[in-house]
């Protein structure tokens, strides 16, 4: 009986844990498929990367489960599990130290600096051209609208006194009517696609930490399954 429930149990946590998967995989996919309209591309990669492992560790758990008499296989799932924990508790402390300013401020800057080295610096060209093609400045509804249109006040005020060939060196990219034209170079423009950056990449470090715990929950459960199995089998019940 004892036997039967701790299997139940640990099925019952292994197909949460498949369902993460799957929804950590659809929302990646959902990204890749929609990245030309969202001009988001820095959580494809962890949410696809993360979905596929736990999506196939849960199909793992699923066999080891159905084989609890395998030894080859109760040793590769623990092992591996083992090395997901760990994995996991890693990636949580160093998205929360990237999506964290002021923790993230601890060594040399190093983690505070880096979700905007790898994705607002080094792609920013290929960022402006989706705002572009999203048309942010058609309208006050688009996210980045207050942060990339209409020039800062100091392009303004230049504006106002001086000719437009001395304010395109000022403010290139302002084009159209200053007061509602694009400004993808302006330092607000960048700040708050950081600023949107870091709210997803904390949003998915709490979402992480939920994880790691359940992770080691199906863990500890998988492990009780298998010692009640061993101590149901020496007294011959």
């Amino acid at each position: 009986m004892g036997r039967v429930i701790s299997n139940t149990v640990f099925g019952i946590l292994n197909l949460g844990l498949l369902l993460i998967g799957m929804v950590f995989l659809g929302r990646g996919i959902d990204l890749y498929v929609r990245v030309g309209s969202l001009c988001q591309t820095s959580l494809t990669t962890p949410l696809l990367i993360v979905g596929d492992i736990i999506f196939g560790m849960s199909l793992l758990g699923f066999v080891a489960s159905a084989s609890n008499k395998n030894s080859i296989i109760l040793k590769t799932y623990f092992s591996l599990m083992s090395l997901l924990i760990l994995g996991l508790i890693g990636f949580t402390v160093f998205v929360f130290l990237v999506s964290n300013e002021s923790v993230g401020n601890a060594g040399k800057g190093y983690f505070s600096n880096w979700l905007a080295n790898q994705f607002v610096k080094k792609k920013w060209d290929a960022i402006v051209t989706c705002l572009t093609d999203t048309e942010v400045c058609s309208g006050p509804s688009h996210k980045f609208h207050h942060q990339c249109c209409g020039a800062p006040k100091e392009c303004l005020h230049l504006w106002d006194i001086l000719s437009e060939d001395i304010i395109n060196n000022y403010c290139p990219d302002i084009i159209y009517d200053p007061y509602e034209g694009e400004c993808y170079s302006c330092t607000k423009c960048q700040a708050g696609f950081l600023e949107d950056v870091r709210n997803q990449w904390g949003i998915m470090a709490m979402e992480l930490l939920c994880i790691t715990v359940f992770t080691i929950t199906v863990f500890y459960v998988a492990l009780f399954a298998m010692r009640m199995h061993r101590k149901i089998n020496l007294l011959g019940w």
